[in-house]
């Protein structure tokens, strides 16, 4: 599989899985808060996050040893 086809996949599980939650909470069979029903669609969004804040973080970092080092 290519990159394209892995974001398409896994953008569409991610609003399948909101989706049954969604009706699952609003038929009543889940008794969980709107934070957890709707955590599928935050997922890819925080692990974008997560990856740009600690890629940025390393590279500071290491400028920053190599500032030391000069």
């Amino acid at each position: 599989m290519n990159k394209e086809t892995l974001k398409v996949v896994s953008t569409v599980l991610n609003v399948i899985i909101f989706l049954v939650f969604f009706v699952l909470k609003v038929t009543g069979y889940l008794d969980w808060s709107w934070f957890f029903v709707t955590l599928p669609l935050w997922l890819s969004v925080g692990l974008v996050l997560a990856f740009w804040v600690l890629f940025i973080s390393l590279m500071l970092i290491v400028k920053f040893i190599k500032n030391i080092f000069k």
